[in-house]
């Protein structure tokens, strides 16, 4: 059924209301990306120096202690944590990360350990209710913006309490990578047990000086060590949350100005359609008028 060019009209223009809407998001989405990218590189630099520092304490420990500060040893109950969104607009940004996450717990409950799943963001923990999952942990990440420092530094403090306390043995985290151009990849590393990994032979050793108390020295690097590759997990989500958002309102002002056209060329149609029946009325009545006379 065709509509009067009225009603066409006001469709148009609520549909074009969209646009600023969506180009506004867009912006506010490239400067989080940016803000992110940056932050990253600055925390790469304090991670290498914060991991050659815990390589050498932990060198003048005895086996035991370090066995016990890093976390070392299997344990049982593993924690697998999903990075995701705190809102949407992202297009499938949650969803593309759960076959990791999946196939992550499936792995751990595959060696004869119990997988316990957690969540970062509002609308990554309403994905996986919807998808089953019941979340031990789910924490709130802040909106369209990069997560603070601060604000990641109160998680860690909190999935540390599950990791010395009898909560969990280990812990992993699934979480998008920015790649190149818009796009990302999802990765899974591991957050605890700690691993220190191998010396960088570019990079100079970084001199450790002998605390009166070695032990907590050591501690206070193992919990800084893990809110930053915390941190790091958490900010490369962040970046690649807003490319996806990017993306998907750079698509969703494409369709706009699209359906914009469509209507359009519905309105000049409508127009042109108007305008002939209002002239064929006229020329009925004209004739009529004429067949009257003539009588």
């Amino acid at each position: 059924m065709s509509r009067e060019p009225i009603q066409i009209e006001e469709h148009l223009d609520a549909v074009s209301g969209l646009e600023p809407l969506m180009r506004a998001i867009r912006s506010v989405a490239e400067v989080a990306y940016r803000r992110a990218d940056e932050r990253s590189e600055t925390l790469d630099t304090y991670e290498a120096h914060i991991s050659r520092m815990l390589r050498g304490a932990t060198r003048e420990l005895s086996a035991p202690e370090r066995a016990r500060l890093l976390g070392e040893g299997a344990g049982q109950r593993i924690g697998v944590l999903l990075v995701g969104s705190e809102r949407g607009l992202c297009g499938p940004f949650n969803e593309q990360a759960l076959d990791t996450f999946q196939r992550t717990l499936d792995q751990i409950e595959e060696e004869g350990r119990q997988a316990v799943p957690l969540v970062l963001g509002s609308k990554a923990s309403r994905v996986l209710s919807q998808r089953g999952f019941e979340p031990t942990f789910s924490r709130s990440l802040p909106s369209f913006n990069v997560p603070p420092y601060v604000r990641v530094e109160e998680l860690a403090l909190d999935l540390l309490d599950l990791l010395t306390g009898d909560g969990l043995d280990g812990l992993r985290v699934v979480h998008h990578r920015p790649t190149q151009g818009f796009e990302y990849e999802t990765v899974e590393t591991a957050l605890w047990p700690i691993e220190l990994g191998t010396a960088d032979k570019d990079v100079p050793r970084a001199p450790v000086h002998a605390s009166e108390d070695l032990e907590a020295f050591v501690q206070h690097l193992v919990t800084e060590r893990f809110l930053v590759e915390l941190y790091d997990a958490v900010l490369h989500s962040s970046a690649s949350e807003q490319l996806a958002r990017i993306r998907t309102m750079r698509l969703a002002v494409d369709n706009v100005q699209e359906r914009e056209d469509d209507l359009r060329r519905e309105l000049q149609w409508a127009r042109r359609h108007a305008e002939t029946q209002a002239l064929l009325q006229v020329i009925s009545g004209f004739e009529t008028t004429e067949e009257t006379a003539d009588r």
